[in-house]
């Protein structure tokens, strides 16, 4: 019966990431989007991108156009990048590792003071 669900629903991890970070940006992208693009959009900029700290001296007008097709690059882009200062200035590197010392509490509130727009 998994066998059947999982052919007509697909995984139910929906192409989530295993790392924290790689999640947080997936999940950014995939805003107001279909899934094909923002995975399509991921895959590309994770290529070029492929460690997030590279963010912090990427030129705007390239991640725009590295993330353009899966819509409102205008305002994911500057989102990123902010999401990205403030993991260097909280945690001295663009990372969420320091989390998993946090409570479940903690971490969820950390999260929620991250930029929301650019």
């Amino acid at each position: 019966m998994t066998g059947l669900l999982k052919a007509r629903y697909r995984s139910p991890r929906l192409n989530n990431k295993d790392d924290a970070l790689d999640e947080l940006f997936f999940i950014l992208l995939s805003q107001m989007t279909t899934g094909p693009s923002y995975e399509r959009v991921y895959n590309r900029l994770k290529a070029a991108v492929p460690n997030w700290s590279q963010l912090l001296k990427m030129d705007l007008t390239v991640l725009k156009a590295l993330i353009g097709d899966a819509g409102l690059a205008n305002q994911k882009a500057p989102r990123m990048v902010a999401i990205a200062n403030q993991l260097a200035r909280d945690f001295g590197e663009v990372t969420l590792e320091p989390l998993r010392r946090m409570t479940d509490r903690d971490a969820e509130t950390f999260l929620t003071t991250l930029p929301a727009s650019d």
